[in-house]
Parts: C-alpha cells; sequence; structure tokens
C-alpha cells in the first residue's frame, strides 16, 4: 500500500521567534524554504530529512500491510 502524505500538514517552528507556521509535506518536498510570517525570518527544512522519514514511515506500512495479509490468509 503506497502511502501518501503530500496533502498532510506539519508545524513548523520558526528558528529566530518560535511562532508555528503550517505547511504540506508536498511543498516541504519541492521547495524546502520557508519564510516566517510573524518575523520574517528564514526558515531550511532539511529536504533530505524529510524524503528519509517518509520512506521509513512507508517501509513501516509496507511491513504491517504484510503482516496484516499473512495474520487473515486462508482463515
Amino acid at each position: 500500500m503506497k502511502l501518501n502524505l503530500d496533502d498532510q500538514q506539519l508545524d513548523i517552528p520558526c528558528p529566530h521567534c518560535s511562532k508555528k507556521s503550517k505547511e504540506s509535506i508536498g511543498r516541504l518536498k519541492n521547495n524546502p524554504h520557508l519564510t516566517c510570517s510573524s518575523c520574517g525570518g528564514g526558515i531550511d527544512i532539511d529536504a533530505d530529512k524529510l524524503r528519509g522519514g517518509i520512506a521509513a514511515a512507508q517501509k513501516s506500512l509496507d511491513k504491517l500491510d504484510a503482516t496484516m495479509r499473512n495474520l487473515f490468509k486462508g482463515g
């Protein structure tokens, strides 16, 4: 089962003023730079870490899917 988190929103804290901004994962994957709406400071997201986290979540979901299929096989 393919996990698509692109529409999910994350709270991103500003490293300058700590105000949180909401942004979609899909937008962050494509453009990992934000400007804080409160103080105007730049926020850079590590897109490689974001993609790695998504890949890890997908791997866990794949394992869960396989386990569930095995549990209900032939039952």
